[in-house]
């Protein structure tokens, strides 16, 4: 059998693509396929793609070809797929969690058995930020009044918009979770959580230096609105964790 010419393959690709589109639209799904659990999987939540990527402020294109097959689905992506659309990793990969023609049993994300602790609660923020530095392979701390272990990383909700802008590709807005990596160094421009003496809750701002001195920090707000923070020898504070990743309405 002679070999497909590149026009062959091109036409093939190109019809393969519009059999998934259309199979797609009339509610059918290949669920033995990565892109087919991922596109069954948005289904219950949003009727297209392009609606998906344009409330979790995703790339429109990427999610769509995420979703034809067309784009290798990455861990990263996955695991905001994920949160958006309340399957595991396991599933989406895998197919681990009872799929059928008929449907699937949306299951908790497995990452929501990571600790959500609230701005407002100082003393956990601080055990977390204190205890955690000096870990090697102890116990995890326990918190402040009982309550269960802290993990490596937890989530905090975004409380305010003062981290929201329409400029920054990057921005949090009010009521998405942040993820905080206990071991994760910050550097000049990262997102941080801190407190700050004479604050009523902690604060996600951006983390500056203003001078050689590393004791001597600005924390900046992307709206403007907001006033900028600083921690020095007269305003007492610290730095709780970087913030390693946003996940909208998990």
């Amino acid at each position: 059998m002679d070999e497909l010419t590149e026009a062959d393959k091109r036409n093939h690709e190109g019809a393969t693509k519009h059999m998934r589109k259309k199979r797609a639209e009339k509610g059918v799904y290949d669920l033995s396929t990565i892109h087919g659990r991922l596109s069954h999987a948005r289904a219950q939540h949003y009727p297209t793609a392009s609606a998906a990527a344009v409330k979790n402020r995703w790339s429109i294109p990427t999610t769509g070809q995420h979703e034809n097959g067309t784009r290798r689905l990455t861990v990263d992506m996955a695991i905001k797929y994920a949160a958006a659309y309340g399957v595991t990793l396991d599933y989406l990969f895998l197919g681990n969690q009872g799929a059928s023609s008929a449907g699937i049993t949306l299951n908790p994300l497995a990452i929501q058995s990571i600790p959500h602790i609230d701005l407002s609660d100082i003393d956990t923020l601080v055990a977390f930020a204190s205890e955690m530095r000096g870990m090697s392979n102890r116990t995890l701390p326990v918190p402040p009044q009982g309550g269960q272990p802290l993990s490596s990383k937890i989530f905090v909700k975004m409380s305010d918009d003062s981290m929201q802008s329409d400029t920054n590709p990057n921005s949090i807005k009010k009521g998405d979770d942040v993820e905080l990596g206990a071991y994760e160094p910050w550097k000049p421009g990262d997102f941080v959580a801190a407190i700050v003496e004479g604050q009523p809750s902690a604060v996600i701002r951006q983390y500056r230096l203003v001078s050689v001195n590393p004791e001597i920090i600005e924390l900046e707000p992307l709206n403007r609105h907001y006033p900028i923070l600083r921690i020095d020898a007269q305003n007492k504070g610290m730095i709780v964790a970087r913030a390693v990743r946003r996940l909208t309405e998990l």
